[in-house]
């Protein structure tokens, strides 16, 4: 079984405690980074079926969220190699990322177009990501930021 660190209730794995470093050292909005911390206690309890994250990855997580924090708040998972994986989505559009190693992030998008599916993907780096936010700004589960 793999080493780990242990709260009053939980066993989180030996890396554990530098994820929520980085978190907090992020910058993030309190909106942006309290939700992902509590998905960082699910992803890092130390159990059978538990896949170390990427440390890379989690950066190219909080490299994005950083740029972007006046978007809503993705739903967050980390795939069986580790990544962390972005997913926003409401009726008509579905965007996911997920953020590689090399810092680069493997995308692909859904959208719903006068009765078509349209779908693309591709790979690119952080700052040359498809800019197709519009029609995720201002969904209900945007966390509050001033107007810029």
């Amino acid at each position: 079984m793999a080493q780990g660190y242990a709260t009053a209730d939980r066993r989180y794995i030996g890396a554990a405690p530098m994820f929520f470093e980085r978190l907090g050292r992020a910058g993030l909005p309190d909106a942006v980074r309290t939700p992902i911390a509590g998905v960082l206690e699910f992803f890092l309890e130390n159990d059978d079926d538990t896949v170390e994250p990427s440390r890379d990855s989690f950066d190219g997580l909080l490299n994005f969220l950083q740029r972007h924090h006046d978007l809503p708040l993705p739903s967050i998972g980390v795939n069986r190699d580790g990544r962390f994986v972005a997913v926003w989505q409401n009726h008509a559009f579905r965007l996911s990322y997920e953020f590689l190693p090399s810092g680069r992030v493997l995308w692909a998008s859904t959208e719903r177009q006068l009765g078509r599916i349209l779908v693309r993907d591709g790979v690119a780096d952080v700052d040359s990501l498809p800019s197709e936010f519009a029609c995720l700004r201002g969904t209900p589960t945007a966390p509050n930021q001033p107007a810029r």
